[in-house]
């Protein structure tokens, strides 16, 4: 028998937590008798071996009597910190979803597995409750969302920013789609940003749909102007100006759910979920199939695996189900043998051949054709998933191969033609030449604002980040979206042109080698950059 150990923790979703995860472990729990008590949601932590998995009863776990008897819709309501009063904004959006009543009760039935683990997290951090409403705004609880700027999973974090969290990406697995990792980094994010904009959780909301340097610009310029720096106050783009008041619409539309005839979902206030932590590579099949789950059900809930296996070079963790855990538990008996590591990642060669690849793997051209769905020759440098010592393949495990590489082939075309786009935007805002060299002290931002152009598309013409660190010399691209042409008329001036076009006066007048005394004569032609 495989000595390989399983730690049982749950999603913060309950009494138990993740192996070596230093978030609210508190106390630890003997084992060695094999009597299992559970602890609290504070955070005990009890580690199975597989022995031990197969023996412990799980059914008996107790959760925290006290929460458990709370309505969870109760508890987030009595979690509520905005006090907001109703204006025109969030009116708007409360009609927005009322005339689309389907809307917010499809994400919450997306949303009932995952909504206690959200809640306890917040609560962890004592956070607003209304915050476990955000991934309605960003995915409607979408485990495999992608949005057109490659953001992915229910929290629509960015490759820029999972990396910047933490979160990793590779062939085998994708953080931001891990319900319980990116829930953790979009927390820590949330709080990040509060903390960093004055305590103010509209602006924290604001950043993290905007970014934090265009919050603070526009909080900047308001001050400067002697305007409110409120959130409500700022000029924010169309999709940030809406960002906040959706929110606190759905929570308030939550709150009072009858008058708004919406049904809320039965969800208890006790885990749902349960992670298990995995030191060897396991075929996520054969777990779906330990836990008698259809594949589907078990990769929505395990979307972050990208693969019918995980990576067989590092430890890993699967989510199931609280009330399958006993399944599971049984199960290993009859499926342990088949969960050592059998897949392999090989990336292709020039002279590579199916045949010959299958030979050396002791599997079948026909096996690899099938799991990495193959009906061309495949190209050198392509990466192939290979069953090792595999002659025959059996047919759930086929089934669920063919459903795995499907979602995640059409995510990664997606994905490519998304990066393409940007590639190409990226291009199309390099075409005129306009370079800045950075002086003392001056940030990304700060280069931004001087030539009225977007924080996201300066860092994207660079290959940077907003929150990149640059060096004095280095030489910015400024992108530029087109070149118009205007005619000036009698009367005009480079200040008037440039304000009624809004471009900076320094900008136009570089653009026409133009110094702002120059004279300008009616029927002259004046080229007008458009800022990117």
């Amino acid at each position: 028998m495989s000595t390989a150990r399983y730690s049982l923790l749950a999603l913060c979703i309950g009494t138990l937590l993740l192996t070596g995860c230093s978030q609210g472990i508190k106390d630890e729990v003997d084992l060695s008798s094999k009597t299992a008590t559970s602890g609290k949601h504070s955070g005990a932590m009890l580690n199975y071996s597989l022995h031990e998995l197969k023996e412990i009863d799980l059914t008996n776990r107790q959760a925290d009597e006290e929460e458990s008897n709370i309505d969870i819709w109760q508890k987030i309501t009595d979690g509520y910190q905005f006090n907001q009063p109703i204006n025109r904004r969030i009116q708007n959006e409360i009609n927005f979803y009322r005339a689309r009543p389907k809307t917010i009760p499809e994400a919450l039935r997306r949303a009932s597995p995952y909504l206690y683990m959200i809640t306890h997290e917040i609560q962890q951090r004592n956070m607003p409750m209304e915050i476990a409403f955000l991934p309605i705004i960003e995915s409607s609880f979408n485990t495999k969302a992608l949005s057109s700027a490659n953001a992915s999973g229910m929290w629509q974090f960015t490759p820029d920013t999972a990396q910047a969290r933490g979160l990793k990406n590779d062939w085998w697995y994708d953080g931001r789609r891990d319900v319980y990792e990116s829930t953790v980094a979009a927390l820590d994010l949330l709080k990040s940003l509060y903390e960093r904009l004055d305590n103010d959780w509209m602006l924290a909301l604001a950043a993290y749909n905007w970014g934090a340097l265009n919050v603070k610009a526009a909080v900047a310029k308001n001050k400067t102007k002697g305007l409110p720096t409120d959130y409500w106050n700022l000029k924010m783009p169309a999709e940030t100006m809406r960002y906040v008041p959706k929110l606190l619409a759905v929570a308030e539309m939550i709150k009072s759910a009858p008058h708004y005839k919406i049904d809320l979902p039965n969800i208890p206030n006790t885990p749902l979920l349960m992670r298990i932590q995995i030191d060897q590579q396991i075929d996520l099949s054969t777990a779906a199939q330990m836990a008698d789950m259809s594949w589907d059900d078990f990769h929505r809930i395990n979307a972050g695996h990208k693969r019918i296996t995980t990576n067989p070079n590092e430890p890993t963790h699967v989510v199931v189900p609280v009330d399958k855990l006993s399944t599971f538990a049984i199960n290993l008996t009859r499926f342990a043998p088949q969960t050592n590591g059998k897949w392999i990642s090989y990336t292709l060669t020039t002279n590579d051949t199916l045949e010959d690849i299958a030979k050396r793997h002791n599997t079948t051209p026909e096996i690899l054709a099938r799991v990495n769905q193959l009906s061309y020759t495949p190209k050198a440098g392509q990466i192939l998933l290979i069953p090792i010592d595999q002659q025959q393949l059996d047919e759930n495990v086929a089934r669920a191969a063919d459903t795995s590489l499907k979602t995640t082939l059409a995510l990664e075309s997606r994905e490519m033609a998304n990066a393409r786009a940007i590639a190409e935007r990226k291009k199309a805002l390099k075409k005129q030449k306009l370079t800045h060299k950075l002086r003392n002290n001056q940030s990304l931002a700060k280069v931004a604002k001087y030539y009225g152009v977007s924080l996201r598309a300066l860092a994207l013409v660079n290959n940077l980040t907003p929150q990149s660190k640059l060096k004095v010399g280095q030489k910015l691209i400024i992108p530029v979206k087109k070149v118009i042409s205007v005619t000036a008329k009698k009367g005009d001036t480079w200040q008037s042109i440039a304000k009624h076009n809004r471009v900076p006066a320094h900008v136009l007048l570089s653009f026409n080698n133009a110094k702002e005394k120059d004279p300008l004569k009616p029927g002259q032609a004046i080229k007008v950059p458009k800022m990117g």
